[in-house]
């Protein structure tokens, strides 16, 4: 019997009576989906978080030389000043390794 306010699906049952009834356990594909979900987004809120921390305490992340030459220094894409800026931050890097890296 249906009540005012209360739908009745394909199958004859009303709302109240879908709540009553149990949810299915998750199938082990379902369950290994969800926990990979929940690890991104972890692992994606942590990068959040220091990313925003690093800006706060001011430090700025500077792309690696690498095995790059002079022509080809990864940095392109950047203007002239912010190239600039990043060659002597990696010169300064370098100098305060000592002489081991080249």
């Amino acid at each position: 019997p249906i009540c005012e306010g209360e739908v009745e699906d394909d199958a004859g049952r009303s709302d109240e009576e879908d709540a009553k009834i149990p949810d299915m356990p998750l199938t082990d594909k379902e369950a290994r989906r969800v926990k990979r979900k929940k690890g991104l987004d972890r692992r994606d809120e942590r990068a959040a978080r220091k990313q925003t921390k690093d800006q706060d305490a001011g430090l700025e992340y500077v792309p690696a030389a690498g095995h790059m030459d002079e022509e080809n220094d990864g940095l392109e894409d950047l203007s002239p000043e912010d190239r600039e800026r990043v060659l002597k931050k990696r010169k300064l890097i370098r100098d305060g390794m000592g002489g081991g890296m080249g």
